[in-house]
């Protein structure tokens, strides 16, 4: 079922026919202050391509747990990259080092880092989208509804760059954090833990 799932996801999102084999580039650091703050990369790296879409992957886990290295996170980035496109699977700051918001800079540093490398990567700065799961998917949907004036980039580096994407997929969402703990459906203590403590307000 979670591979039909994953199949299903990469074809509503990618039209472009197959491509030669990836290349993949593993645990590289788009900021230097925490261990977790790498991405996988994965591209074809075929000779006489143009400038090429990238895709920002996000792991879920109740921003407490998760890793680029679970297998949806490096299966469908294989995917992305054969159909030509510069894929991204992010590691990003859980709530036991970081609270809120250094989940969202991170992922926002991920996003600079990448324009800061198009030349090398060879991808279209202005074509770059993003998908996520749970947790990841809060996180990619902050990514495109919010911009520098909002204070969630952070004082990471490439500041220089855009952080904005052109398209988001949001898969499984949380956004109403007020109705999951009234339902109780959802762990308090890992909202509680995202938002940096209990507060019944």
């Amino acid at each position: 079922m979670r591979r039909a799932r994953t199949r299903l996801v990469a074809g509503l999102l990618l039209a472009a026919a197959l491509h030669g084999e990836v290349v993949t580039e593993l645990d590289v650091a788009y900021d230097t202050r925490s261990p977790k703050q790498k991405l996988d990369l994965y591209y074809d790296d075929g000779a006489g391509q143009g400038l090429r879409p990238a895709i920002v992957l996000v792991h879920g886990g109740g921003w407490s747990s998760g890793d680029k290295g679970g297998k949806l996170w490096r299966t469908l980035p294989v995917e992305f990259a054969q159909r030509g496109y510069v894929a991204a699977s992010v590691n990003y700051r859980l709530t036991d080092e970081a609270p809120t918001p250094a989940q969202i800079e991170d992922v926002k540093a991920a996003v600079r880092w990448l324009r800061a490398n198009a030349e090398r990567l060879r991808l279209d700065p202005d074509r770059i989208g993003a998908f996520g799961h749970s947790a990841g998917a809060h996180l990619v949907a902050l990514l495109g509804l919010t911009r520098p004036k909002d204070g969630l980039e952070g004082d990471g580096p490439n500041q220089e760059q855009s952080s904005a994407v052109q398209a988001v997929l949001a898969w499984a969402a949380p956004t109403d954090f007020a109705r999951w703990l009234e339902s109780g459906q959802y762990p308090r203590e890992a909202v509680e833990a995202f938002l940096a403590g209990p507060d019944e307000t």
